[in-house]
């Protein structure tokens, strides 16, 4: 009895330590950062391809030297974004690898970008076994085939039918011992891209849905099928009839995704699979979301119940990040809708149009964010003739509007709001101040928008507002 214990402790303490190992397993970028003598490296995943959202998965620090290093969990075979300060790149990882690069910096001839900067790398010592290789090798052969191949006379002639369908037997070919899943993927995708250029001879929709999507499982993970996925199903409203359309459209008034789901059942390119069905669903959701035709509450109440009911609990995550996506205030979307009465006059969104419209959100409970009125005014005077000035403010104090306008001086529109008002949700005010820049249709420039007190980089809205008094009307 005491051995078989002595066994058993055994066979747990060889299964831990190997639990512990596999847990300990990381990929490993080390490198130099070009004309980087300092600051951090992040690492992250691509969460999911319908939102491009990102999550951050390592962090590093740049030496003085420009030399960094950073470590992250494995999360299998996928492509990843590393951010060096403000510039950044895509590569790809693969368990357990070590990679060895160089980062370029920003070419000074290319302007700076708040949003990051977009720049080369090169790899050290990369093995021919890993993804990287194996993808850059195989991108240049179809860039190879394309620059030899794809001529006028030949798309014409049909000869570059011809030309592809030997191209495609001698990739199967060359790679046909290589146990990369993902590369597998990469290349199928890779070549079905090569079928949707023009060319006398093209399979059509249907005949590429049969051949390159039908047989094959979703692969999340994978940047050339989700390419290839969403390039397909992109407006897939367009491809319903009218009949099928409507019961759609009634579907998504009653925010069902089971009646929408149930709607799709008789498409033929959703129809056989319903892992692909609820995900087009999701994604239609955002293609249909800026349609004037189509009403925006459903839209997101559909996507609440997919985030906790999906049939597929990949689809909840994907479900969330979509609904997040369409609301969130970025450049080129929609400024929220909006409606106030004050001086029993009632005003909207709408009232705005055809002038630029600086918002601002203060609490008279924040010093600093009253004390930031000065410098509005300052700029109100400037540029007040070209853009739109109004101010919500939270009133905690025990003096009316009338009078802060006096003791501030304030000259343009003041609108008193309470804290939980919804125009602060909307609009997503997580602090005060907080500015907003919409344009003359009613999109937003930026959101948070720069104000008129320099911020760490010495930056202030100004030089905007002055850019647009420039406009011609």
């Amino acid at each position: 009895m005491n051995y078989m214990k002595y066994i058993l402790s055994l066979i747990s303490l060889v299964l831990l330590g190997s639990i512990t190992h596999l847990q300990a397993q990381e990929v490993y970028i080390e490198g130099y950062a070009q004309n980087m003598p300092s600051g951090t490296v992040e690492v992250y995943e691509i969460v999911d391809y319908l939102t491009r959202y990102e999550r951050k998965i390592g962090s590093g620090n740049i030496s003085a030297d420009s030399t960094f290093n950073v470590s992250f969990p494995n999360i299998g075979t996928q492509k990843i974004k590393v951010k060096i300060n403000n510039n950044y790149f895509y590569t790809y990882v693969q368990p357990n690898a070590k990679y060895d690069l160089y980062v370029k910096d920003k070419s000074p001839y290319n302007p700076e970008r708040p949003e990051g900067n977009l720049v080369e790398y090169f790899f050290g010592g990369l093995p021919e076994t890993d993804i990287n290789y194996k993808i850059i090798e195989y991108d240049e052969e179809i860039l190879d085939f394309l620059r030899n191949n794809f001529r006028r006379t030949d798309v014409r002639a049909r000869e570059f039918m011809y030309k592809l369908d030997t191209f495609n037997i001698e990739i199967r070919e060359k790679y046909k011992n290589d146990t990369s899943s993902y590369f597998e993927v990469y290349r199928r995708y890779g070549l079905a891209s090569l079928d949707d250029l023009s060319f006398i001879g093209a399979s059509n929709r249907l005949q590429k849905f049969d051949f390159y999507l039908k047989p094959y499982t979703v692969s999340y993970t994978n940047d050339r099928y989700m390419e290839y996925f969403l390039n397909f199903y992109e407006n897939f409203h367009y491809n319903l009839s009218r009949t099928k359309e409507q019961v759609f459209y009634n579907a998504l008034l009653q925010s069902s995704p089971t009646l929408l789901m149930n709607a799709l059942g008789n498409v033929y390119e959703v129809k056989h699979n319903l892992r692909v069905r609820e995900l087009v669903l999701i994604n239609m959701m955002s293609d249909l979301y800026y349609n004037v035709d189509y009403p925006q509450v459903p839209i997101l109440n559909v996507l609440d119940s997919l985030a906790g009911f999906a049939l597929f609990e990949e689809h909840k995550e994907i479900a969330k990040n979509m609904r997040k996506r369409l609301t969130e205030l970025k450049p080129g979307v929609r400024s929220p809708n909006f409606e106030f009465t004050q001086n029993d006059i009632t005003k909207q969104k709408g009232d705005y149009l055809g002038k630029y419209h600086y918002v601002s959100f203060v609490n008279t409970d924040i010093k600093n964010s009253m004390a930031e009125l000065e410098l509005l005014r300052a700029l109100y005077l400037k540029y007040g003739g070209t853009t739109q000035f109004t101010t919500f403010i939270v009133n905690n104090s025990n003096q009316s509007v009338e009078k802060l306008k006096k003791k501030y001086d304030i000259q343009w529109e003041i609108v008193e709001i309470k804290k939980d008002d919804d125009i602060i949700h909307d609009f997503q005010i997580q602090t005060f101040p907080q500015y907003v820049l919409i344009d003359i249709h009613g999109y937003i420039v930026a959101a948070p928008a720069l104000g008129p007190k320099p911020n760490g980089e010495y930056k202030t809205i100004e030089r905007q507002l002055h850019a647009i008094s420039r406009l011609k009307p």
